[in-house]
Order: C-alpha cells, then sequence, then structure tokens
C-alpha cells in the first residue's frame, strides 16, 4: 500500500476547508449569525474557498476528482440553506435515540426525544453541529424547535417496510426493452448511456447503504425503540411506476434519489418565495424547477471541471437545463392536452426517448474525463 504523501495531505485539507468553515460557523452562532452581513460574509468565504479547491487542485482518479467538484459546489449551496434561508441554532432539533430527556436542551414528543442546539460550547454542540452538516435530506430533524409546553413540528416519516421496497430488476427490464428495437449503432449508443446511469446507482446506493448499516447498528444497539431507520431514514430513491404516473417529472421529482432535494427547494424558495397570488404562483413555481435544475446543473459543472481529462463542463450543465424545460414543458402543455390514460402509456416511452437523445451530454462528458478508465487517487496542487 502507497503512503500517504504529503500533497495528499495538503489536498485533502484544502478540500475540507469550505465545510470545515461552515461548522465553525454553526458552532459559535452568536459571532456567525449576529446579523445579514456575518451570514453572507461567511457565506462568501465558503464560496471562495470551494472555488479555489475547483480552479486549482488536481485529483487524477477521475471519480474522486468528480465527486470532490460536486460536493465542493454542494456545500456552497447547502451554506446558503443553513446560513441565509435557515438559522438552524434557533430552529432546527435533531432525532435521539434514548428513552427520556438527558440534557436541557433535550425535550420528549410522544415516546421520542429531541435535541435542540446545545447551548454550551461542548462535544455535544460539536456533535450536533456535525449531525446537520452532513443531514442533507435533513432525515431525522425537525424545523421550529418549540418553546416550553408546545410540540415542534415535524416531517411525516416516510413509513417504508422492507417487503415492500421497489424490485431490483426493473431498471435492466426497462433498458432491455428500450434497445430492442435499435439499430446496432444505436444500441452501442444506448448501451453506452445505460452503463453511465447503471454505474452512477451502484455508487449511490452503496454510500446510502454505509448510512443504514450505520442506522441498523444503532438501531440495535439502542435501549429505545424510538429509532426507527424505515421512518426516520427512509430510503432516498422512490417507485418507479411515478414514471409510469407523471413521466419526465416523476422520474427526476419522485424516482430519483433525493440526497440534495431539500437543499435545492430551499435555495430555490430564496429565489422564488412561494407566493398565494395566482398571478404569480405558476409563474413562480415554473421558476423554483427551473432553478433546483439549474443547481443540479452547476454542481455537475464543478464536477466536470475537476476531471483530468478533456471535458465539457457546459455539456453537462445543458443536461440540466434541457431536463428542466421538458418538465415545464410536460406539465403545462402535454399533460393538459393527453388524456391520463394515455399518458401512462407514452410516459415511460417519451422518458426513455428523452434521457436516450439528452443522456450523452453527461455520459459522454464523463467519459472524456477519464471515469471510465482507472487511475491511481494521488491528488496535489496544480
Amino acid at each position: 500500500m502507497d503512503s500517504i504523501n504529503g500533497d495528499t495531505i495538503v489536498a485533502a485539507t484544502w478540500a475540507l476547508t469550505p465545510p470545515a468553515i461552515l461548522l465553525t460557523a454553526l458552532n459559535f452562532p452568536g459571532v456567525f449569525y449576529a446579523n445579514s452581513l456575518t451570514r453572507t460574509s461567511t457565506l462568501a468565504a465558503v464560496a471562495a474557498a470551494s472555488a479555489s479547491v475547483i480552479s486549482a487542485l488536481k485529483i487524477d482518479d477521475p471519480s474522486v476528482a468528480f465527486m470532490t467538484g460536486l460536493l465542493e459546489c454542494w456545500i456552497v449551496i447547502w451554506a446558503s440553506v443553513l446560513l441565509l434561508r435557515f438559522n438552524p441554532p434557533a430552529e432546527f432539533a435533531r432525532l435521539r435515540w434514548h428513552k427520556a430527556p438527558r440534557a436541557p436542551e433535550e425535550y420528549s414528543r410522544e415516546d421520542v426525544v429531541w435535541q435542540g442546539f446545545p447551548q454550551q460550547v461542548s462535544l455535544a454542540r460539536l456533535a450536533w453541529t456535525l449531525d446537520l452538516l452532513i443531514s442533507f435530506r435533513r432525515v431525522g430533524w425537525v424545523l421550529e424547535k418549540p418553546q416550553a409546553g408546545q410540540e415542534p413540528k415535524q416531517q411525516q416519516p416516510q413509513k417504508k417496510s422492507r417487503k415492500h421496497k421497489p424490485a431490483v430488476g426493473v431498471l435492466p427490464a426497462i433498458l432491455k426493452t428500450a434497445v430492442d428495437y435499435l439499430t446496432l449503432t444505436g444500441l452501442l449508443r444506448a448501451l453506452h448511456v445505460a452503463t453511465w446511469i447503471i454505474a452512477s446507482v451502484p455508487f449511490i446506493n452503496f454510500c446510502h447503504s454505509c448510512w443504514m448499516t450505520i442506522g441498523e447498528i444503532g438501531q440495535w444497539l439502542a435501549p429505545s425503540a424510538a429509532y426507527r431507520s424505515w421512518e426516520f431514514n427512509p430510503s432516498p430513491w422512490g417507485p418507479i411506476g411515478a414514471v409510469i404516473e407523471y413521466g419526465l417529472a416523476g422520474l427526476w421529482g419522485a424516482t430519483w434519489h433525493n440526497y440534495f432535494k431539500f437543499g435545492f427547494q430551499s435555495v430555490s424558495d430564496l429565489v422564488f418565495p412561494r407566493s398565494t397570488n395566482p398571478k404569480f404562483k405558476a409563474l413562480f413555481r415554473v421558476g423554483r424547477v427551473f432553478w433546483s435544475f439549474l443547481l443540479s446543473g452547476f454542481i455537475h459543472f464543478c464536477g466536470s471541471c475537476m476531471l483530468p481529462g478533456k471535458t465539457q463542463p457546459l455539456n453537462e450543465l445543458l443536461f440540466f437545463i434541457l431536463q428542466g424545460a421538458a418538465v415545464a414543458f410536460q406539465v403545462s402543455v402535454f399533460d393538459r392536452v393527453v388524456s391520463q390514460r394515455f399518458r401512462r402509456i407514452l410516459n415511460p416511452i417519451l422518458v426513455l426517448a428523452w434521457l436516450y437523445v439528452t443522456g450523452p451530454l453527461i455520459s459522454e462528458d464523463q467519459r472524456a474525463g477519464g471515469m471510465w478508465d482507472g487511475v491511481d487517487s494521488r491528488a496535489s496542487v496544480k
């Protein structure tokens, strides 16, 4: 095994600087959350640190490089959520595993104990803020921490059973049906797009499996039944039937993973506030959809920028912009002129055709960046 060299340590420290700035801000809200100027300045510092990593750090392993660029951009989005959209020390509380409150900041709701922001600088506060820093989906957290005698507003848990998980073989079956009628050239192209999808899904599932394993161990060791993994840590993947019912909107809004959904929606609410005015409600809704896809495209753009090969990052951004345009067209035009019965037949066909046409924008770029090649994972500074 190769020893870790100095460049790798420097690179890792550099890459972790943006989340470290945000973590520091969360731990000292009296300084960093004092007013809008301190919040905005902290966000600017996180953005500047992330930009320096994306523009100047070179990582030889394509997968590590891409994920580093993607997450460096994501941490800026996440920082805007935690610094501008919400005030976590005042509004958030996290799930605890024990039966009764053990600290002043903890309170119980029915059989579940929640922990507010610890008032003292301590390991408990560090654990609270570190948990929030990586809880991108906000699973296990509630908003609007209650005053004494009040109950918090909680996201309704998605009650799922392992017996009702989607069938593993659905995606390969759909891909097989889609390529049966293609020419040899088209078949090769479709297989290339399928390779991109199939290569991405296991990686994301692997990360989720690691979290679920930790959760299962915690559930097994916990003295309380409060921690129920499938209620408080639902699967990030939705039913594939949403594609049949809602088409492309169902694919991206329900079927595809929701690791970044809460962050995208929160930032979109900052740009396009929710309105009850009929004149602006529909327009702002479309604006939030486009903004969410734009943010998704931008984090992939940054991931492409860090790939070692000759990439075209704008293609990845264009891919997600086109998805947003197609979703907007579907919900505003297609769904209104086509009956539900025919939509259920056409939706999966149109979704597969659309991914077949637009998929190479992202898959070809990642191929050019070396995502399918095996190289070492050493990191250095350009």
